[in-house]
């Protein structure tokens, strides 16, 4: 009865002192007979009042060595977050009978208590501040903070420690009180601004503010005003870290700044920092490509690149890379169109492009990057062959002939009254073949032409041939007579020597392929008269040689295995 006497005693001690601390409790651990806590007042430690406590026990029963007890030291008026340090100001008695172990806990009022630091061997009469970090020993949060008292090497009697203040900071490296030991919580500290960023550009007219924690805070303030005006757009409270903000002005510059609340009063202001909204003209989309096609191939080697409009873009960049060698051999910015041709690319190569999008808020990510493969090489230029460069007496329907090209899938052949051809061209024609002839109608008697031959490809096409010329066959006139003949024959042409015409007659017995030339004395050929087909007759040509010069000349029938040949005079 008398110990329960006691503890009244003690209990309205404490109220009649003044004390508000009502968090200040104890818990027993088994074996021990009795407890008895007193608070002090010790001008000799620190100014001011101090708890202090005695853990009593009955020797007789109980080896001291192994006892230990538990006082709730602190309970704080709201739940503490880690990571935190909790700072202790002490005092050992000198008459401690021995080195003491000191083993701080805590309690979140939910879990039971976790034991999360240790300060060991204490001597009797020593004193000062010690430091306990707290990250998270099982435990996120707390509200009491314990404190276990065990004689660390058989010690006996009382063990006890004065406690002047019990401290709580806000991290490892502030010193920034959360909690005096009083009870009573601080004004919260300085709020950490986070985003936008200070000097921040093309910030969104929506943009959600967010700034760091303030321990103890309960709630903030947040102002956003013009920096220009310095009229106020926002005044707002909230107990969130970040608030979402609409209709701000385009082009805009933005000052804002918060400040943590708790019970104790407004913290300071944080840093005022700043941000500029964007122009209101959004990036263009990114380019849709168009041609050439993802995994084209035959692609020309001078290729015009196509693709989707982006809306709002004012230009457009396009690359080209060499798949092969990896070099990039076009990057052409400013393109204010959606197409662009290029040129020079090497044949049979396969290349990648792609493209970005551009106005004055930025520039679009790449497009999507499509391959393609150019055409096989371009054809070389065909060699002409026949006629023969200068050739004379070619007659009205004469053949052409050319060589050969690789990558070639057709030819063109020109034939015009002069070398420049253009207006004066008078057949024009493209074949698949090395060879062509000219239907009758429209070439002229006794007229020069010059003719050239260029090469088509896939890979492009090939540069014009040399431009040789030829001189078709004279006037003639080929006339036939009723009279069949029974075998050939070539007769002497009349009038002989002649100027400047003469006719010269022959006759074939059967239908044959009928050939009839004429040459100067030295071979060279002048005039064809007759080159076709001609069925068995008589007939007879008339030859003019009004642009020859005199002398004699050789004129040859060919029909089929018959051969015959005749000179004639022309004397001018």
């Amino acid at each position: 009865m008398k110990k329960l006497l006691s503890f009244f005693f003690v209990l309205f001690a404490v109220s009649a002192f003044g004390q508000t601390n009502t968090g200040f409790n104890f818990l027993g651990q088994q074996g021990l007979k009795s407890y008895s806590v007193t608070m002090v007042t010790d001008s000799g430690y620190i100014s001011g009042s101090a708890y202090r406590f005695f853990l009593s026990t009955d020797s007789l029963n109980i080896n001291p060595g192994l006892i230990s007890a538990g006082v709730w030291a602190k309970t704080f008026s709201s739940t503490i977050s880690m990571p935190v340090k909790v700072l202790i100001w002490y005092k050992v008695p000198s008459w401690v009978g021995g080195l003491l172990n000191t083993v701080l806990t805590l309690d979140n009022g939910i879990d039971a208590a976790q034991s999360v630091s240790t300060f060991s061997n204490v001597s009797p009469g020593t004193q000062g501040v010690k430091e306990f970090p707290l990250i998270n020993n099982g435990l996120t949060t707390f509200k009491r903070v314990g404190i276990h008292l065990s004689y660390s090497q058989g010690g006996t009697g009382d063990r006890a420690w004065i406690i002047n203040k019990i401290a709580v900071v806000s991290s490892m490296g502030d010193t920034t009180l959360i909690d005096d030991g009083t009870g009573v919580l601080n004004i919260p500290p300085k709020v950490t601004l986070v985003s936008p960023a200070n000097g921040a550009t093309s910030t969104a007219t929506t943009p959600t503010l967010t700034w760091n924690l303030s321990t103890g805070a309960t709630s903030y303030q947040l102002q956003v005003f013009v920096t220009v005006t310095n009229v106020s757009v926002l005044d707002q409270t909230t107990t969130n870290l970040l608030y979402a903000l609409s209709g701000l002005a385009n082009n805009t510059r933005y000052s804002w700044k918060v400040r943590a609340i708790n019970s104790a009063g407004n913290g300071e202001w944080s840093d005022v920092w700043v941000f500029t909204t964007t122009s209101g003209i959004v990036i263009p989309s990114v380019p849709i490509l168009v041609s050439p096609v993802n995994g084209a191939t035959n692609v020309p080697t001078n290729p015009t690149f196509v693709w989707n409009v982006s809306s709002g873009a004012t230009s457009y960049r396009l690359q080209v890379l060499n798949t092969v060698t990896n070099v990039v051999v076009l990057d052409q910015s400013g393109i204010t169109g959606i197409s662009y041709q290029i040129s020079g690319l090497a044949n049979s190569t396969q290349y990648s492009w792609r493209m970005t999008a551009t106005n004055s808020a930025g520039t679009s990510d790449w497009s999507a990057v499509w391959n393609f493969t150019t055409l096989s090489e371009k054809p070389q230029i065909p060699t002409l062959y026949y006629p023969i460069n200068n050739a004379i007496g070619i007659s009205l329907t004469p053949d052409f002939s050319w060589s050969y090209t690789n990558f070639t899938s057709s030819y063109e052949i020109e034939i015009a009254t002069s070398s420049s051809f253009g207006s004066s061209t008078v057949f024009q024609r493209t074949v698949i073949t090395t060879n062509t002839n000219v239907q009758s109608g429209i070439l002229n008697y006794s007229t020069t032409y010059y003719w050239h031959v260029r090469a088509i490809g896939l890979g492009g096409t090939s540069d014009w041939s040399e431009v040789k010329n030829f001189l078709t066959t004279l006037i003639t006139d080929v006339e036939m007579e009723n009279e069949i003949p029974i075998e050939f024959a070539l007769h002497q042409n009349y009038p002989n020597p002649f100027n400047p015409s003469t006719v010269i007659k022959f006759q074939v017995s059967s239908y044959q392929f009928v050939n009839l030339k004429i040459y100067d004395i030295l071979g060279k050929e002048v005039a064809t008269l007759v080159n076709e087909e001609k069925p068995a007759g008589r007939y007879k040509a008339t030859f003019n040689a009004s642009n020859l010069s005199s002398g004699v000349y050789i004129y040859k029938l060919q029909a089929g295995n018959f051969s015959e040949i005749r000179k004639m005079i022309l004397m001018k």
